[in-house]
């Protein structure tokens, strides 16, 4: 990266009051840059990310069913966010339109229904790869993981017990998660990934540093108080995709939200033009 291009970034901090953390690769060749990309911070629902992608490999395996019907209770799970967490009434869904709330709206109550069904090793896989922050004495045990995953998603507490308060990653592994969606080797997992995560509705982020057309984002963006941020695809038309995954926090209270999340379409464009 060119100091020209690290002064435009530093800029963009500066401007919308904010820390920031990011990591950009080629797809093709791995090239890769970035700024405090292996510290390790909270990510927020970035998280569902590699969950979506673990269930679309139980899926391929055959050990879920996508027509799978799943009774959903809005008092289930946190008691924020969009999604069931605001109905008033239960309903009855099936798993893929689960997995379409989670990558849509990133409805949380959905995430906590998905977790319950997956298979024990997409389970183990996924407490590997976000642990609970409380102790997990054995990683490696099977045994205990299921059981603290049981434990963590039958949890009523509300928002404390969302996973997006507890998921922590450096945004390189954050990078990584989506690089494996790209290079999943069924044709199948890598078609619906991408098609899940082009439902995303919030376009307030990543996408409002690119123009409406000539370029497809597929993205999870990621919340946790003054901490935004947006893990995404990117492919300019006619080019190689690209991965950025970008966390910023306000430091400075008096800048406006808006301000905030605008940055991190402007930080994406300047990672993107400088992988090009």
């Amino acid at each position: 990266m060119t100091a020209r291009m690290e002064m435009a970034l530093e800029n963009v901090l500066t401007r919308s009051g904010c820390e920031g953390w990011w990591c950009a690769s080629r797809l093709h060749d791995g090239v890769t840059i970035g700024r405090k990309q292996d510290e390790r911070i909270t990510v927020a629902s970035l998280y569902k990310i590699r969950l979506l992608h673990l269930t679309l490999e139980a899926i391929q395996r055959g050990d879920l069913d996508p027509r799978l019907r799943v009774d959903v209770a809005p008092s289930k799970g946190t008691y924020e966010g969009y999604g069931f967490a605001a109905f008033d009434d239960a309903v009855n869904v099936s798993l893929r339109d689960l997995m379409k709330q989670v990558a849509s709206v990133s409805d949380n109550v959905a995430a906590h229904e998905i977790l319950r069904l997956l298979p024990a090793w997409a389970r183990e896989a996924f407490l590997k790869r976000f642990p609970p922050h409380y102790d997990l004495q054995d990683r490696n045990s099977l045994v205990t993981a299921e059981k603290q995953l049981r434990q963590y998603v039958q949890s009523q507490g509300g928002s404390s017990t969302d996973i997006a308060f507890s998921a922590v990653s450096s945004l390189a592994e954050i990078t990584n998660d989506l690089e494996q969606v790209w290079k999943d080797d069924s044709a199948a997992v890598r078609r619906s990934m991408c098609e899940l995560l082009g439902l995303q509705v919030w376009r307030h982020r990543v996408p409002s540093g690119f123009p409406p057309s000539g370029v497809d984002i597929y993205g999870k963006t990621g919340t946790v108080g003054l901490l935004h941020g947006e893990a995404s695809i990117i492919q300019v038309e006619g080019e190689e995709p690209i991965v950025v995954s970008i966390m910023l926090k306000q430091v400075v209270p008096e800048q406006a939200m808006s301000t905030h999340d605008g940055a991190i379409g402007e930080v994406a464009r300047l990672l993107v033009d400088a992988l090009r």
